[in-house]
């Protein structure tokens, strides 16, 4: 049987200056099945959640928003994995983005996605602290 099991995400090229991104998530119980949450606008499999942190891959439907939000305590940095999301943010224009594109948002920082293509499309999020509900406050444009 095994024991342990090591998940690992690397992209070349997805920082300036050639720095190499990588997430690694480390477990010792390959028996369990992620947990998923589920939103209007997707889901959430919760792929890892401590004390310190969250890892969760965000999966947005077809046509759908992850709304405007911020944090004001939590901080988060993802990672784009497919093509079709659309960056919407007050006070710029809309941009659309590439797998591989990534973003870290401070505390108060305005952001949301919006899928564009007819295909689910996924964002790899990590949470420091873990993810908060009560530190999701919603926005409008």
């Amino acid at each position: 049987s095994v024991s342990f099991a090591e998940v690992t995400l690397t992209k070349f090229d997805a920082l300036a200056g050639n720095t190499l991104a990588k997430i690694v998530a480390r477990g010792d119980r390959v028996d369990r099945v992620p947990e998923q949450e589920t939103h209007s606008w997707g889901t959430v499999d919760i792929a890892l959640e401590n004390k310190k942190l969250g890892i969760y891959r965000l999966n947005i439907g077809p046509g759908k928003m992850l709304p405007l939000h911020h944090h004001e305590i939590m901080q988060e940095s993802e990672f784009i994995l497919d093509e079709g999301l659309i960056l919407i943010q007050p006070n710029k224009p809309d941009r659309a983005l590439k797998p591989g594109d990534q973003f870290q948002w401070s505390a108060g920082e305005v952001h949301g996605y919006y899928n564009s293509s007819d295909q689910w499309a996924s964002i790899l999020c990590m949470d420091t602290p873990p993810f908060l509900p009560s530190d999701e406050v919603l926005c409008v444009k």
